[in-house]
């Protein structure tokens, strides 16, 4: 590349050279550093940009890149006997951590099947020209990192998680008994002592008595780890206990790249859904106008249908829908049920068609059929048993996967609600109905005719004149009410995301 050596010229006799005489041909490092190291330094007439101002303030970024959860060795300072070589390199460390801070150090579509998020305008170079030439350049996380609330909170706890970790070791909590208010342990010694540098407590004392305080302090760390908030000190609860600050530094450290793989802003009206905490979230203007519990899709060893993550949007509310099975689930969960009971369609009202045509379910010989041969259409109709429930949610997407009331009420209470085939099913499908139709469809819908159709299961099909934006993510920490939040990574997309971020 002839950077380079037209740098040096400039060095010495600040001469001028056309932008159209650089060539990208040597350059040493790959297209896409090459190519946005080129458009930085035209912003500059191909002058040099580094001085020793500079250079220190590159230095303390790089050190504090490590709050902001990625890995200050990544980008390494090399100063050689070379100036011009020097200058590079020292530009591709800033492009690097500039391009990390604004996207992520992972592309997250390597990870997941299929990452279609609305992506961000890249305006890094031009932003970093306008931070050196304005003598900004300390602000460049501010400037590039993602604005989120959330974020920031996160970053906190992440700093409070570091200085932890460079000043405790925590005692490893051995416990076979169930303990509760009253009992007395030596392990709560150093429950007490957790609990107490994360915060929990307000204060240590080396007691090892079960009191109402600690009591307290046991519901609120059980709360924010998804456990039964019962105040039983147990073996689930031990477990979390016993996290080790620098897994918790990790964890926090995959969840804020996670922010930066999201769109700038959102939506002012959206639907913001998070698997690992089975939530659903309604926000219009930063307002929650809906909060909801959720049940994704499975992620047993043996059946492992995950809910996919995708952006689309809402554009369809079915009432009284009837259930197309998809083939799968028909010949996954359906077929043997048949098997067993031949009688179950008609039990649960599931029509059985071949190239269009309804059959007569007795008259198949199901003990013959299987995976390979298995050639038919169920659908179950509308009803009490209809597994889709009395609402559906429609949007496009690759996976055919929607939003969905259900009849299985009982599945809302458990903690961990991995049961549906990869779509979500929505606790508050009424409520979220009711305020997704008003103002926003053709007709003139309200509370009383909804209940109305709904009743008379009659399939009705009410498209919304505005869409509304739906996110499905995976976070296993998010910050809510300054608490902070830790979930399952019942994927195990964590730990993939954790090999490459670290």
């Amino acid at each position: 590349m002839k950077l380079i050596w037209f740098l040096l010229i400039f060095n010495i006799f600040s001469f001028h050279v056309e932008a159209s005489t650089i060539s990208l041909d040597r350059c040493s490092l790959n297209r896409f550093s090459c190519e946005k190291i080129y458009s930085l330094y035209k912003f500059f007439d191909f002058q040099p940009i580094w001085n020793q101002k500079r250079i220190e303030t590159l230095k303390i970024l790089i050190q504090k890149s490590k709050y902001e959860g990625l890995n200050p060795n990544d980008y390494k300072i090399r100063i050689s006997s070379s100036l011009i070589e020097s200058e590079l390199n020292l530009t591709h460390t800033l492009i690097k951590l500039a391009y990390h801070t604004y996207y992520g150090k992972i592309n997250p579509s390597k990870i997941f099947e299929k990452w279609d998020f609305p992506k961000k305008k890249d305006e890094v170079i031009k932003i970093l020209a306008d931070l050196i030439k304005q003598d900004r350049l300390e602000e460049l996380f501010e400037t590039l990192g993602p604005k989120y609330k959330e974020y920031k909170d996160l970053k906190e706890y992440l700093k409070k998680y570091y200085e932890i970790e460079s000043k405790e070791t925590l005692d490893k909590i051995e416990l076979k008994e169930r303990l509760k208010v009253g009992d007395i342990h030596p392990s709560i010694i150093k429950v007490r002592r957790i609990l107490w540098l994360l915060g929990y407590l307000d204060s240590y004392i080396e007691s090892n008595l079960y009191d109402e305080k600690l009591e307290k302090a046991i519901r609120r760390f059980q709360e924010t780890h998804n456990l039964e908030p019962d105040g039983i000190l147990g073996r689930q609860t031990a477990k979390a206990l016993n996290m080790k600050i620098m897994d918790r530094i990790i964890k926090i450290r995959v969840n804020l790249e996670k922010y930066r793989w999201l769109p700038e802003t959102l939506e002012e009206k959206y639907i913001w859904i998070n698997i690992p905490s089975f939530e659903l979230f309604l926000y219009d203007n930063r307002q929650t106008l809906l909060h909801s519990r959720i049940v994704v899709g499975k992620n047993y060893k043996e059946d492992f249908r995950p809910t996919p993550l995708l952006y689309s949007k809402i554009k369809q509310i079915v009432f009284n829908p009837d259930w197309y099975i998809p083939r799968s689930i028909a010949v996954k969960d359906i077929l043997p049920k048949i098997k067993k009971n031949p009688e179950y369609l008609i039990k649960e009202k599931i029509k059985v068609y071949i190239n269009g045509e309804e059959i007569d379910p007795i008259s198949i010989d199901w003990s013959k059929i299987n995976e390979t041969n298995f050639n038919f259409k169920l659908i179950q109709k509308t009803g009490k048993s209809n597994a889709l429930g009395k609402i559906k949610f429609y949007m496009p997407n690759d996976f055919d996967v929607y939003l969905h009331d259900t009849p299985q009420r009982n599945l809302f209470s458990h903690k961990i609600r991995t049961f549906s085939s990869g779509c979500i099913r929505v606790e508050k499908a009424y409520k979220l109905a009711l305020i997704l139709i008003e103002n926003n469809t053709i007709k003139d819908w309200n509370e009383k005719k909804l209940s109305e159709v709904l009743k008379s299961e009659e399939t009705i099909y009410l498209n919304l004149k505005r869409p509304i934006p739906v996110y499905i993510l995976y976070f296993t920490n998010l910050v809510k009410d300054s608490n902070l939040y830790f979930f399952e990574d019942i994927y195990g997309y964590d730990k993939i995301i954790a090999k490459y971020l670290i």
